[in-house]
């Protein structure tokens, strides 16, 4: 019912609150490369107020020097290399708080 719904929500919104800042943007990176498209580097200037290459360019270069990380317009994504090693690429993208 409603009433039901509206206090999942709550839950929701509560459990997003916690998250800082950071873990929010190694978030958005883990789901959006895991994604064919990739992570939209407007996205996520629009969500966090900072560049994705502010926060991730040296970890973005590092992965693009070896193929395994490629740039198409707006979107940075795996390579079908990259797909194949992708939790250690992902591990990469973890903040050091």
């Amino acid at each position: 019912d409603m009433e039901e719904y509206l206090k999942s929500q709550s839950t929701k919104k509560e459990a997003i609150q916690q998250l800082s800042k950071a873990e929010c943007m190694e978030e958005y990176m883990f789901l959006g490369l895991r994604r064919m498209q990739g992570v939209s580097k407007r996205s996520f200037f629009k969500l966090y107020g900072k560049s994705i290459e502010e926060i991730y360019g040296s970890v973005i270069r590092k992965w693009m020097e070896k193929g395994l990380l490629d740039e198409k317009g707006d979107f940075i994504r795996l390579t079908d290399k990259g797909i194949d090693v992708s939790n250690v690429i992902l591990s990469d993208f973890l903040l050091e708080e």
